[in-house]
């Protein structure tokens, strides 16, 4: 029974089952093992460069790390060390992440932090406000989830205004939030307008709602009451 299970879980691994319940080969990218997550397409950094893949990974052998390498498997190398933390929101120039920091010896914060693809500097965006699963809309607002006490919020974070400036707190501003909501990795709409994130609720499973940033309406999207719905993704044309 295990090998007629540890083989059909291979052939699972090796091919993608696409809209139609046909297949088509999947081609592995990656060999660190262990945990390898949160893939983020980007576009190219400058005119010379090709578009890339980034992701996160964990091992038992370095220390966390955010990486980059081709559609093709090329090119692999680390972007920077990342202390937890999966997601990416992707600008031409920039990359921006949340990672963790012990603060006081015994603090342990989660906040953005903004890399320049072009130099491979790191910055600080924020400091000790638990931010987390950030998304980039092509003006450069920033889009994350914030945790409370009872409660993981939506909040709208603007552009720094210069690469070595952080954000202020007062600047953050709250667009969905709830007691006992749990809001996770939002992704902006191609027009800048909306927001699509996972919510989790108590006594259901989690779902996806859209929300409207000017207006601060939340529109449930989709639910299933016997499955979890999770991490959003938009088409380009919406």
């Amino acid at each position: 029974l295990w090998r007629d299970y540890e083989q059909r879980s291979r052939a699972d691994a090796e091919t993608f089952v696409v809209a139609d319940d046909s297949r088509t080969p999947a081609k592995r990218l990656t060999m660190h093992g262990q945990f390898v997550s949160g893939p983020r397409f980007a576009p190219a950094a400058c005119d010379e460069c090709a578009a890339e893949i980034i992701y996160a990974a964990r091992n038992p052998d370095t220390f966390p790390e955010m990486r980059r390498i081709g559609a093709d498997g090329g090119g692999d190398r680390r972007l920077t060390l990342r202390f937890l933390g999966e997601t990416v929101g992707v600008q031409a120039p920039y990359l921006v992440f949340d990672q963790q920091e012990f603060r006081r010896n015994v603090g342990l914060y989660s906040d953005l932090y903004r890399l320049d693809r072009r130099t491979g500097d790191v910055r600080a965006l924020t400091r000790e406000q638990r931010l987390m699963d950030p998304d980039v809309a092509t003006d450069g607002r920033i889009v994350a989830v914030r945790q409370r006490q009872d409660r993981r919020e939506l909040v709208l974070v603007p552009p720094a205004l210069r690469a070595d400036s952080g954000i202020p707190t007062e600047a953050i501003t709250v667009i969905a939030s709830a007691a006992d909501e749990q809001f996770s990795v939002p992704k902006w709409s191609p027009d800048g307008r909306t927001v699509a994130v996972e919510r989790r609720r108590l006594g259901a499973l989690p779902d996806l709602v859209i929300v409207d940033v000017a207006t601060r309406a939340v529109r449930l999207l989709a639910a299933d009451p016997a499955a979890r719905i999770v991490t959003p993704a938009w088409r380009p044309d919406g």
